[in-house]
Order: structure tokens, then sequence, then C-alpha cells
């Protein structure tokens, strides 16, 4: 007699979109802070639940549905995509108190000084674990002199107006060092997401119609629109570095390797690299930065020490003869092959 088969499993059921209103109103910073001081739990279903996604976290779409479910609180925000939930954890982010007032607490450094309104972010938000008091003083000053150099260019943005998507896809980088199930959606100021998503399809139409010569190559977004919170995290990142680098040239300066001679020089040094937050064209949502998956499958990132191998890649030469079709322009007064900064369409004639 044959044996029946076990009842199949019943499938979770997909999960719903959020409520409107849920991830992106006014009381979502609130729910999250009280979601994630609770009792110890799995944090990122507790932000799931406060941004309105009310499901089984085994369903199918539950990381898509929390994913856009983030995306509206930050954007709703002025904040980049990412930051809650990706490499910069939320326990630890500063800038997040900053942006939201309802979760600053008595021991915030900034000590309430900090608004989403003002006309720049305060040196106060600055982080340097080991420093010195005399080496934080030094780096508040660099970064209050990069702060004055910037304003005189263009003026001060918390967050950009009007951004649109580029594209979701997976995670740029090598790919033992992403997560095969890692999605990104990238951002920027309308115009100019919607222009490179017309130079991404196009450079990817040429690189199929040749397979052959082109193998395995493909032009990605590696970074578009952030926040000018964000920059502060990441100009905070490259001070150690910068510091210990320029270090010999500040010690022959006039007042010594912290005096104002050489606050001034560290501040220039920064200027060609990282762009002070709230006046990068990224905090605009006008500069994308791409990264190149090589005709072998090898990856190509965005950063300096992949300077000399994008600008001999396919994706580079590409982007040289095919990027001002699409309002793309290469900032020749930095040296980063892998930035490229939307002016609008080209006028011909």
């Amino acid at each position: 007699m044959a044996v029946a088969p076990p009842p199949a499993e019943p499938k979770t059921a997909p999960c719903d979109e959020p409520e409107p209103g849920t991830a992106d109103g006014p009381l979502a910073g609130e729910r999250l802070e009280a979601a994630l001081t609770a009792e110890p739990h799995d944090e990122r279903v507790a932000m799931a639940k406060a941004l309105g996604v009310v499901c089984d976290p085994e369903a199918p779409n539950f990381g898509l549905v929390f994913a856009q479910a983030v995306a509206r609180f930050q954007r709703r925000y002025g904040r980049f995509e990412d930051e809650v939930t990706g490499r910069i954890n939320w326990r630890t982010n500063r800038g997040l108190k900053m942006v939201y007032p309802e979760l600053r607490g008595p021991k915030h450094r900034c000590q309430g000084q900090v608004k989403p309104t003002d006309t720049a972010l305060p040196a106060c938000l600055l982080y340097w674990p080991k420093a010195t008091d005399e080496q934080k003083a030094f780096m508040h000053r660099v970064y209050e002199l990069a702060q004055e150099r910037a304003s005189r260019r263009r003026a001060f943005v918390l967050a950009a107006d009007e951004v649109d998507v580029i594209e979701t896809g997976p995670c740029p980088g090598k790919p033992a060092d992403v997560e095969p199930d890692c999605q990104r959606t990238h951002w920027a100021q309308r115009g100019a997401a919607h222009a490179a998503k017309r130079l991404l399809d196009a450079a990817r139409a040429d690189f199929e119609a040749d397979r052959e010569a082109h193998g395995q190559r493909n032009l990605m977004v590696y970074t578009g629109y952030r926040s000018a919170v964000f920059q502060v995290e990441i100009w905070e990142y490259h001070f150690p570095r910068r510091y210990a680098a320029t270090r010999r040239a500040r010690r022959r300066a006039r007042g010594g390797e912290h005096g104002e001679a050489a606050a001034l020089m560290l501040a220039q040094y920064y200027a060609g690299r990282t762009a002070a937050p709230g006046y990068s064209l990224h905090n605009r949502g006008l500069a994308i930065d791409f990264g190149c998956v090589t005709r072998s499958g090898g990856w190509i990132g965005s950063t300096g020490s992949f300077r000399r191998a994008w600008k001999s890649s396919g994706c580079f030469r590409w982007l040289e003869q095919n990027a001002g079709r699409f309002g793309f322009q290469l900032n020749a007064s930095i040296d980063e092959p892998w930035h490229w900064e939307y002016r609008g369409p080209r006028e011909d004639g």
C-alpha cells in the first residue's frame, strides 16, 4: 500500500505595503527609537515593525518591502540610503540624533546646538577615538576651514530636493565581499537620475552587443546622492589617515603641526579629495561615482586605490566617449575618474 506524502507546509504569505505615512510620517523616528531601546530582540524585525512592515520576516518579499520602507523614511528626512540598515549601524550613527531632534539625549556631544536648518553642520559632530584634546581641536579647525572655503563656491544644502531612483541592483563590490542577497538602491536629483538611467542602458547595450570584446564588462553606480549628514561621517573617516600623511609637511609650517597654517594646509589637502559636508555635489544629487566590472569579471571601485585601474578600464573609455551625450562631465579639478557630474543636457550647435 502506497504511503501518502506528507502535506506540504503552507507558504509564508507575502508582506503588504505599509500604510501611507507610516514610514515617512513625523512620528517614524520616535517609533524607531522606542523599538530599538526595548527588550533584546531582532533589531531588523523591530525596525521593520516601527516602519509599518508588519509581517513574517520569512516572507519572500520581506527584505524588499522593508528596504523600500527604510528608503521612504530616509528620503523624508534627507538621509542617504543604507545609513540606517547598512554598514553604518543605527545605534552608533551620531548623525541620526542630529537630524531627528526627538532622539537627542543629554550625552550627545553637540548639546542641542544642531538643527537641520543650520547653514552648516558644526564640528562638534566629528568623532576621533583615542585622539588627544589638541588633536581634536585641530581636527575641528581643519573642518571649519574646509567649510569656510567651500562656502565661497556654493551654498550649503542639508539634503537634495526631488531625488529619484536611478536603479536598484546588486551591491557593488567584489563578489566575495558582498552578501548574495544584498541589494542597494541608488538615488540622484530627478534630472540626473533620469539621465543616468539612459546612460547605463546605453553602456550596457554597447557591452552586450559585443560580448566577445567586452566579456563580463558592466558599468554600475557605486554611489549617487548622499546627505550632508553622511558626508560628515565620510569626512571624519578619512581624517586620521590624512592627518598622518601631512604630518611631516605640517611640522615645517609656521606655528607647528597644529597651528593655523597647518590647519589651512590640511583643509587644502582635503579639498581635492573629499568635499566639505553640505557642499558636495553628491549632497545635491548631481554627482555619481561609478563602479566597473571588468572584462574578466574583476571589480574596480571608486576609491583612490583603483585610480590607475579606472583610467585604463573599458568603462572609463566608454564614459569619456559617451557620458557627455547624457549631460555628465568629468571634473577636471579632481583626480577621480569614477566621479561624473551632471550638468544638464548638452546643447548642440
